[in-house]
């Protein structure tokens, strides 16, 4: 299963959800990161949390990816949306 990608506001609302594909594009980003970034940190059997400054990270390593596919920018635009208004990014695994 691939992961759910919420942008909630501060106090835990939901603003925004986005599915990962068929393809678990979201899932392998994740899981095929270095072992000292962001992605890595994503439990993909359970649920991550990032906040403003995690986010301010997070955004660098998905612009640094090569050849980025339509989900991995859609959870970028999700990211800056969630740091340039002090939200959280929750990754929900299976």
């Amino acid at each position: 299963m691939g992961l759910g990608i919420y942008v909630l506001d501060r106090r835990g609302r939901q603003i925004s959800y986005l599915p990962d594909d068929t393809e678990c594009t979201a899932r392998n980003a994740c899981t095929s990161a270095p072992p000292d970034s962001m992605r890595r940190g994503v439990m993909v059997h359970g649920d991550t949390t990032f906040n403003r400054l995690q986010l301010a990270r997070l955004v660098e390593e998905l612009e640094a990816l090569e050849a980025p596919s339509r989900v991995i920018d859609d959870i970028l635009e999700a990211a800056r949306f969630a740091r340039d208004r002090s939200y959280y990014l929750f990754i929900a695994g299976d």
